[in-house]
């Protein structure tokens, strides 16, 4: 995958009707702030709005730790790391995880990497 093709993912991620308005513009925000901070990754919105069943699925599956969350409710966003030399989207630990903390509460944004019961570094929510 190349960089403009994982951009063009994440717009897609934020054009869809089903996310908050709000939380677009300060996900888009984030997203402007980390813009080159992240020494050879580029953060980007990699899943918004999920269905019910989609949630459920990923829940089985031991993805996500909740069976409802407000990914359906078009409440919270993931944020991840695209590897720009290895073409992929990566959620490795060695990525700067808490710039996107920072930028998200600066944004008036609840951080996962914060949650004392799940760490969710990627997930920024209303």
């Amino acid at each position: 995958m190349t960089l403009a093709q994982a951009r063009a993912h994440s717009a897609g991620v934020l054009a869809d009707r089903r996310l908050k308005p709000a939380l677009r513009r300060k996900v888009e925000a984030v997203i402007e702030d980390l813009g080159g901070k992240g020494e050879g990754c580029v953060f980007l919105a990699f899943e918004g709005y999920r269905s019910p069943v989609r949630q459920i699925k990923l829940w089985m599956l031991g993805t996500s730790k909740v069976r409802h969350g407000r990914h359906c409710l078009g409440r919270a966003v993931d944020i991840v790391a695209f590897d720009v030399l290895r073409g992929e989207w990566s959620w490795s630990a060695r990525w700067p995880w808490w710039l996107v903390g920072k930028s998200a509460e600066a944004h008036s944004l609840e951080w996962g990497g914060h949650w004392r019961t799940i760490y969710d570094p990627y997930h920024v929510q209303l």
